[in-house]
């Protein structure tokens, strides 16, 4: 399984057109739809892609969910939502209610926002993630922030903006990698790689990305307590919430959902079939 952890769907010819990509951007400004996208990917080996939305409209969210009730290519909806809008919090629960919402885009937000940290806290609530647009000077910002929302899984993306040099990439983004060793409910999205790259045309020797994505996995989360729980299922809910699978509701193999007689004779809360925490 090879999933493409970030694209934009949209489409200009639609009556109402797109707020993003604008009509001056020669290379973006053009229909990008999934059966567009999988004629790329699916020769290469992807499977599968989670969409990240780059439109401020909110019904564009509700746009790719119908996209994706279509087309089991996409698995899960990035949206995006402002915080600051008087709408969030009811629009944030309508979303919720469709299983392939898996959380919003922001940016980071500043320390003393409480506006910022209420939407962070409504995140938690609805078991949604967070993905960031960072940037290397705000990295104090995000450690900031994963430690007071500790059970909202945030994911960095574009490696945080680095330049890709083909060398080794800049210190101050090691740096800032280092106080979020100590959270491990960040997560970094190796996207936008080639776009990052300084050489034009980006390098097709993959040596050029290894510095970067070398430094990436020296400066990250070390699990060294982590146990393999000898099946697929209950090790990926382990990995998910730091618990012990039965802690978090998988306690075996959930393949036949509800109706797996093992759980019916427990009649445990640690055979759900479903994360719970």
């Amino acid at each position: 399984m090879i999933v493409d952890t970030h694209t934009h769907f949209y489409d200009p010819t639609r009556p109402q057109g797109v707020p993003w990509p604008t009509m001056d951007d020669e290379f973006l400004y053009r229909r990008t739809l999934p059966a567009d996208y999988r004629e790329e990917a699916e020769p290469e080996g992807v499977t599968g892609t989670i969409v990240v939305e780059a439109s401020a409209w909110v019904e564009d969210n509700q746009w790719l969910l119908d996209l994706a009730a279509h087309d089991n290519f996409i698995l899960g909806l990035v949206g995006n939502l402002r915080p600051a809008s008087e709408d969030f919090e009811r629009n944030l629960k309508r979303f919720a209610g469709n299983p392939m919402f898996l959380g919003v885009r922001l940016g980071v937000g500043a320390r003393d926002d409480a506006v910022y940290a209420a939407a962070l806290e409504q995140l938690v609530a609805h078991d949604l993630e967070l993905d960031l647009g960072a940037y290397p000077a705000s990295m104090g910002d995000v450690a900031f922030w994963a430690g007071c929302f500790p059970k909202l899984r945030i994911v960095l993306n574009h490696l945080v903006h680095v330049a890709v040099t083909g060398g080794m990439p800049d210190p101050v983004w090691i740096e800032g990698l280092r106080p979020l060793q100590q959270h491990a409910n960040v997560f970094c999205k190796v996207s936008a790689l080639v776009e990052l790259a300084e050489a034009r045309p980006a390098p097709v020797d993959l040596a050029y990305y290894t510095p970067t994505l070398d430094a990436l996995a020296a400066n990250g989360v070390r699990l060294a307590r982590f146990y393999n729980c000898a099946q697929c299922c209950p090790t990926r809910a382990a990995f998910m919430t730091g618990l012990y699978p039965h802690q978090a509701g998988v306690g075996d193999m959930n393949e036949e959902g509800a109706n797996n007689e093992l759980w019916k004779r427990v009649g445990s809360p640690a055979y759900l079939g479903l994360k719970s925490r």
